[in-house]
């Protein structure tokens, strides 16, 4: 009953105007449902001992819809600690997952630990735990051979999403040629998709650029100038890609990426097009031109400004600004 308590006030939360009132119920219904969640652990032993194992895919459910309220109500109140706990009931779910031999689910647990982990910029984490769901995935296909190239496809994306956090390591680390490698292999993953072919002129996009901020940190400046123009390019294109594809994307989260991504192309090619007249102004300055390269050294901050301040999330406010 706890259980239920928990749904209802959580669909209540959803049609809730106010912020503060949403924000109120939510935290309701994920009391009800931990308290839900301390009842079953009292009694989950006892069915076990017995072999009785099939009630353990109902408390995965719970343990699972535990972590999708925390996260929603990390997304309102932006408190890590929800994404925490949110982290511990997947883990939970999993081993309750494990004792079914389900492995699609363990798939699914091990993706929302990582997207967590990725919020939280903890990318290796979340590399490692997007690699445990490929593998699941992978399992998954072995166990249904008619859901084959389905699960397959889901695989290649959780292997995509483990090289994209690997890379963000190394950007972060100001390791550019790593990154700009990993950002290919997540390119050439996206590819070999049927259902996020799409995305991989974005991450391609991405690979350009940091082989840019390579050559650039050597001081290469005109080959540097020059890959940044070709990352702006190729981000005018992902914007296309994203979009012709916008229209047929159904499930909710993946569209809500594609509109983010979308808006995020405008901004990292203005990112780009502020970096090659960085570059430009570095050049003027080495011919003498000092009077030319103070006007490209404007107007590269006032570009780099523009789009490090339109970044809404803070992660990818961190990831522009770690190269300016």
């Amino acid at each position: 009953m706890l259980n239920y308590l928990a749904g209802i006030k959580a669909e209540i939360a959803n049609i809730e105007p106010d912020l503060e009132s949403k924000i109120g119920l939510l935290e309701e219904a994920v009391l009800s449902k931990e308290e839900c969640l301390k009842l079953c652990s009292k009694v989950m032993p006892d069915f076990e001992r017995k072999g009785e194992t099939t009630l353990f895919a109902a408390l995965r459910d719970y343990q699972d819809n535990y972590a999708t309220l925390l996260t929603r109500l990390y997304e309102l109140t932006n408190k890590p600690e929800h994404l925490r706990e949110a982290i511990r009931a997947s883990q939970a779910a999993i081993t309750s997952a494990s004792k079914l031999d389900t492995v699609s689910l363990m798939a699914e647990s091990y993706w929302k630990i990582a997207k967590a982990q990725d919020i939280m910029g903890e990318h290796l984490k979340a590399a490692g735990n997007f690699e445990l769901a490929s593998e699941s995935y992978l399992k998954a296909a072995q166990k249904a051979p008619q859901l084959k190239d389905f699960y397959q496809d889901y695989a290649s994306y959780m292997q995509a999403w483990s090289e994209i956090e690997t890379a963000k390591h190394h950007r972060a680390e100001k390791q550019h040629q790593q990154a700009k490698e990993h950002y290919e292999k997540a390119a050439n993953l996206h590819e070999s998709t049927e259902r996020w072919n799409y995305l991989s002129p974005n991450y391609l996009a991405w690979a350009r650029l940091e082989a840019a901020e390579d050559l650039s940190t050597r001081e290469q400046t005109k080959e540097a100038k020059d890959l940044f123009w070709d990352a702006g390019r190729l981000f005018a294109e992902a914007k296309k890609s994203i979009r012709t594809r916008l229209e047929k994307i159904e499930a909710r989260d993946e569209k809500e990426m594609a509109v983010e991504l979308i808006e995020a192309s405008d901004i990292r090619e203005e990112y780009c097009i502020g970096r090659i007249a960085l570059e430009e102004a570095k050049i003027l300055a080495r011919q003498g031109d000092n009077a030319a390269s103070a006007r490209e050294f404007g107007s590269a901050t006032r570009k780099l400004e523009k789009a490090i301040k339109a970044m809404e999330r803070e992660s990818d406010r961190q990831e522009l600004m770690q190269n300016n």
